[in-house]
């Protein structure tokens, strides 16, 4: 069974479907697309746009269109996801309106799936795809405060902003979008950030920035930070503390890139101002670490996501440090029935990264149900003694949104060896 019907499920049922694999595919929505389809409640809002481009991040057997922007909108993803599933005909074997609540084992030993809290079915395997960014992180600051708080997951249009003093906290892509958003359409907006970051333009002497990253020869992480750090710092974008925006504390490519600079061009006009951290909130007002005071109306937290499991017994998914204990991001290390597929964070778009990754687990089914069942006992035996490092010498940061942080060109390269070797 593969659970959800975004990218990474859609995927997914693609592969297992040209390897004549019999599956069911559920989401809890009404259609295609997971949180590309605005009109459910999810991460995406409507002036999200792809912060890597086109040409980086389709799907490996289906490119995006070539009179595709180079960074399209949320409406042109979500139409791109589900043409694809059209075209592989997978819509029609959706079964919408069904969320999985429990997966456990039975006296049996079977994986039993509790659907909408009733209904009962046994699977010999479920792949995990739902994505990672359902479960607001919301930070607990002291004091009471009287106006209206809420987590980027509810955030959808600039709509919500006119007319209110808006403070956005957090200066990931969601948080920069939004108070890119708040600068045109708030009556004031501030932005608030702990630490600092370094912020790369979409293009580079007039190229994608990942397409003029993919351009040169591949160089040593050292040299590569050097580079980069030079291009950014002396020519591209400058000194981000001219802006009021705190110095990075760490190199470049070692926290997930911030893909805007128009963040910067609205706190050098003054349409967004700077913060850091916050102190204490008050009721109509937010006291920062600086000692400055703001009326605030409106407190967007853009703090990332919760990464949890809800549905699934934590025997099935075992964890360390509250995160699963994944081979390759996909493998319960334990359980050889239980798979995640989209559940990583990289330096790339992930649309082809999580192909590879159905690439892997759909010529492992297939070749164990053809009868190579050495071959998958070797690979399971594998995946219990193999620690692969994906980092390609990069000290990310050590957060929990970069736990399963990967540098794209070695994930891609190990996994293709693995499919080589195994799938």
């Amino acid at each position: 069974m593969i659970i959800g019907a975004g990218p990474s499920g859609i995927i997914t049922a693609v592969r297992f479907k040209k390897k004549g694999i019999k599956f069911d595919i559920v989401d809890k929505g009404n259609t295609v697309g997971g949180m590309w389809d605005i009109s459910r409640q999810s991460a995406v809002y409507s002036t999200a746009h792809f912060i890597s481009s086109k040409t980086q991040s389709g799907f490996l057997d289906y490119p995006m269109p070539n009179d595709y922007p180079d960074y399209p909108n949320h409406q042109k993803i979500l139409q791109y996801i589900q043409d694809y599933a059209t075209k592989n005909q997978i819509t029609d074997q959706v079964k919408f309106n069904q969320e999985v609540t429990s997966i456990h084992k039975n006296k049996n030993q079977q994986i039993e799936v509790e659907f909408n809290g009733d209904r009962l079915q046994i699977y010999r395997g479920v792949i995990i795809a739902n994505g990672r960014n359902w479960y607001p992180n919301e930070p607990d600051y002291q004091g009471p405060f009287e106006g209206e708080q809420m987590h980027s997951f509810h955030y959808k249009e600039p709509s919500q902003l006119i007319g209110k003093n808006v403070l956005i906290v957090g200066a990931g892509n969601s948080g920069c979008d939004i108070a890119c958003d708040a600068a045109k359409f708030a009556k004031r907006a501030f932005l608030s950030q702990r630490r600092g970051y370094y912020f790369i333009p979409k293009y580079v002497f007039g190229i994608p920035s990942d397409v003029f990253a993919n351009k040169g020869p591949t160089l040593p992480t050292r040299l590569e930070q050097a580079v980069f750090q030079f291009l950014l710092n002396k020519i591209l974008v400058g000194d981000v503390t001219k802006f009021g925006l705190p110095k990075p504390d760490h190199k470049i490519f070692e926290s997930h890139p911030i893909m805007n600079t128009q963040v910067l061009n609205y706190l050098g006009h003054g349409d967004l101002t700077p913060k850091p951290d916050i102190e204490v909130l008050r009721s109509n007002s937010v006291k920062f670490k600086n000692g400055t005071i703001e009326s605030v109306d409106l407190i967007i937290y853009a703090t990332g996501y919760k990464q949890l499991f809800p549905f699934i017994k934590t025997d099935l998914l075992p964890q360390v440090n509250g995160l699963p204990d994944l081979y390759y991001n996909i493998f319960s290390k334990t359980e050889d029935e239980i798979f995640l597929v989209g559940y990583m964070e990289a330096d790339g778009g992930l649309f082809p990264l999580a192909c590879l990754q159905a690439d892997l687990i759909s010529g492992l089914i297939a070749r164990n149900l053809s009868g190579e069942q050495d071959n998958w006992d070797r690979f399971h035996a594998l995946k219990r003694k193999d620690f692969p490092d994906f980092s390609g010498g990069t000290n990310y940061l050590p957060t929990e949104r970069h736990a399963y942080y990967t540098k794209s060109e070695v994930y891609q390269k190990k996994i293709k060896n693995l499919i080589k070797k195994f799938g």
